[in-house]
This record gives C-alpha cells, structure tokens and sequence, in this order.
C-alpha cells in the first residue's frame, strides 16, 4: 500500500491495523506510520482500505464520528469569541 502523501510503502493489512488503532484513539486525522513522517493519509485511501475490508466498517463509522466531534469542537471555538477576529468574521460571512 502506498501512502500517497509521503511516498511511504506498507502492505494493506498493516496500514489498516494502524489506522484502526488510530481511529480507536479518537483521531479525526489519520497519519503515516512512520515514525519520522506524520503525513496525513489520503481521503481516498482510507475509503480504499474499508472497502478492501481492511478497516471495519464500525471503525470507518467511527472515524466519521470523530471527525464529526472535531468540527463541533472548532465550530464551538470559532463561536466563542476566543479568537475576536475569527469570530466576527463568522459572524458576518456565514448564515444564522
């Protein structure tokens, strides 16, 4: 399997295990295994690796959840008036 973003070579099975202990750690983004690396992994890999049954169907649930909390977490930030500018900003270029 070769991850995309970073050039790294791993087999499938592997990089779905990774990935899977990953996503039960509740990241939303998920990286390369290599220590030195940290590139995220693709959209389209991980779609790849669950539809090869890789990575369960419950964990690619489960991603989508965490990423779901991610947005709600910095959709909260960005309304909490933390960062001024940030928030007025929102406030005016989004709808109600």
């Amino acid at each position: 399997m070769f991850v995309p973003s970073c050039h790294n070579d791993y087999c499938a099975p592997c990089v779905g295990k990774w990935m899977s202990v990953q996503i039960d750690e509740g990241l939303s983004i998920l990286t390369c295994p290599m220590p030195e690396c940290k590139a995220p992994m693709n959209d389209n890999v991980i779609k790849s690796l669950g539809g090869r049954g890789f990575i369960s169907q419950e964990k690619m649930a489960r991603l989508k959840e965490n990423r779901n909390v991610d947005r709600h977490n910095y959709l909260k930030y960005v309304l909490s008036g933390e960062d001024l500018e940030l928030t007025q900003w929102a406030m005016t270029n989004t709808q109600s």
